[in-house]
């Protein structure tokens, strides 16, 4: 028993140490099999030093007494008497005796005998419980730690080479949705067109955008059929290009009618329009020499945000400042696809039940959040941005001082003194009456608490508010037609806007 309960710990404390071999330790319970290996070293000491059970018989004796035959003791109670009386015991009775002492015995031996076969018998019912129950302990632990570690199980599973049909059924069954998102067209420098199945929207592995983050890229707002401020968002691609020593084999005007063709192949009105120009594929070299520069775009439906209805029971973003250090400021004044700084910050403040963190220089003035930029409102009814020497040049964010400063001639927005960029210190920015972060995906959206406290006790404001309603206002293409691109839907699926 001992040695069928020392081989199963054996086997947890082998894969133990493959585990914290592997550098994975950290998934498990650090130096110890947890539960299971406690109930099973405590089932092994059992085992060891469980006593002999005792098993009553018919005629129970005390404990400290010995058992005695029945002829052993007659004829202890008889040695005074038969000193006197030897002479007087006959012949006969002495083979009678003996008969006697015989049977008592032959009856002690086997009562012995069936308690001993008793005893060994619950012994082993109480082993092979023990037992059953170490092998369900360590069946559940192995489950477990299948899902946390696979190379954990004593076991692997090989690795199928598929065929071109297994690949594509494969492909076909692994569309892509996440988050509530719908892929709807896919354009392609290597295709050399548009795909509209989610399964065939790749970038090959050998592209240095996938292993060397060596790629640029940018969104647009498709509203109503239009694509909002194509024009501008292409520009500061090109711009970023320069900056990551790309170049393009797409000129910008083709760029612009890829985009709004792809839209067109998406059949959608309302989405979101995402295009990336790469170094390409030729390598996985860390230069860029033998590659081939390559252009994609895709149009999808993104997830829906509860800030689409800030005033509508939403009052708006929790932030905090950033644990993580902001991008120097030659990386983070081009829109490139390393975007690991930004997710781990906003992966940091989403672990403290909040929307997003902020980014601090290591002066203390305010960068930009994790995607959007920064603007305040002071008490002097001031409306301040930090400058884009150290935060990526906002579209969105260009736009609103723009329309602030024609809305400030004119006396149609109210409350509101001066408009400036300039730094802002973290405390200036903490103690505003008003905080919001903007992009084209939030449009305006208020700050209501940051690190902890409350920004204009936790409501939206009324500059904020009113800088939402303009930019909402400036997006729609009913407004302001020379900021938008009609998607000739015509050309490519029949569609018309009227239609």
């Amino acid at each position: 028993m001992q040695l069928l309960f020392s081989g199963r710990l054996a086997l947890l404390d082998h894969q133990l140490h493959r585990c914290q071999h592997s550098g994975l330790q950290q998934l498990h319970r650090p130096l110890g099999l947890g539960l299971v290996g406690q109930r099973a070293r405590q089932l092994l000491s059992i085992g060891a030093t469980r006593k002999p059970r005792k098993t009553k018989s018919k005629d129970p004796k005390p404990e400290e007494a010995q058992p005695v035959s029945k002829s052993q003791s007659t004829q202890d109670a008889q040695q005074p008497l038969n000193e006197a009386s030897k002479t007087a015991q006959t012949v006969d009775s002495e083979p009678l005796g003996a008969e006697e002492d015989d049977e008592v015995e032959t009856e002690d031996e086997a009562e012995a005998e069936a308690d001993a076969e008793a005893q060994a018998q619950a012994e082993a019912e109480e082993e092979a419980e023990d037992l059953a129950l170490l092998n369900i302990l360590v069946q559940e632990e192995l489950e477990k730690r299948q899902y946390a570690n696979p190379e954990f199980l004593p076991t692997t599973r090989p690795s199928p080479v598929l065929s071109n049909r297994e690949v594509w059924e494969r492909m076909l069954q692994a569309t892509s949705i996440a988050n509530g998102s719908e892929y709807r067209a896919f354009y392609s420098s290597d295709l050399g067109g548009i795909v509209t199945h989610p399964a065939l929207m790749v970038v090959a592995i050998d592209d240095h955008m996938v292993h060397r983050g060596h790629a640029v890229f940018d969104t647009a707002l498709l509203t109503q059929g239009y694509v909002y401020q194509l024009r501008q968002h292409l520009e500061r691609l090109a711009d970023s290009a320069v900056k990551a020593g790309l170049s393009s084999p797409i000129a910008l005007p083709q760029m612009e009618r890829i985009v709004l063709e792809t839209a067109a192949a998406s059949r959608l009105l309302n989405g979101s329009i995402r295009f990336w120009l790469s170094a390409g594929r030729g390598d996985f070299a860390l230069s860029p020499d033998s590659c081939d520069p390559t252009f994609y775009c895709i149009v999808f439906v993104p997830p829906t945000s509860p800030f689409d209805q800030i005033g509508d029971g939403v009052e708006g973003l929790r932030v905090k400042t950033s644990i993580i250090p902001p991008k120097h400021d030659y990386f983070a004044t081009l829109k490139s696809t390393n975007y690991l700084q930004n997710a781990l910050a906003l992966m940091d403040a989403q672990g403290d039940d909040l929307d997003q963190a902020v980014f601090v220089t290591p002066d203390g003035f305010v960068a930009e959040a994790s995607n959007a930029n920064v603007g305040i409102v002071t008490a002097e009814r001031d409306l301040i941005m930090p400058p884009f020497n150290y935060s990526l040049r906002g579209i969105t964010a260009e736009t609103i001082l723009a329309l602030a400063r024609q809305y400030l001639e004119t006396g149609e927005l109210e409350n509101l003194r001066s408009i400036e960029q300039r730094p802002i210190s973290l405390e200036e920015a903490q103690a505003a009456d008003e905080v919001f972060l903007c992009s084209s995906s939030l449009a305006v959206v208020p700050v209501v608490v940051w690190d902890g406290a409350r920004i204009n006790e936790g409501l939206s404001g009324l500059v904020t508010m009113s800088l939402r309603a303009m930019i909402i206002r400036h997006m729609n293409p009913q407004y302001s037609l020379g900021e938008h691109l009609e998607v000739p839907y015509g050309f490519l699926t029949g569609m018309s806007l009227s239609s």
